[in-house]
């Protein structure tokens, strides 16, 4: 069974890009600089800079799931 460890969604920059993420607590703090894993290639992409934190917090079991039931979801869809 994997470790369980809390996330918080925060939201991220880097250069002219924006997005959002569900990353480890301990991570979580802002104007911290971020390396994240691109899920399409597998390649870590440097220079994410942390810009706000999220108030809720989530296991990463649960931030896993939902986003694998979101992935199921687009699948059975005709989007």
């Amino acid at each position: 069974m994997a470790k369980l460890y809390n996330m918080r969604q925060c939201g991220l920059r880097r250069e002219n890009a924006a997005d959002r993420a569900w990353i480890p607590e301990k991570f979580a703090q802002a104007g911290r600089i971020l390396q994240l894993k691109d899920h399409d290639t597998g390649e870590w992409e440097g220079g994410w800079c942390v810009t706000s934190v999220g108030d809720g917090v989530l296991t990463s079991d649960i931030v896993t799931e939902r986003s694998q039931d979101h992935k199921r979801t687009r699948e059975a869809s005709d989007i």
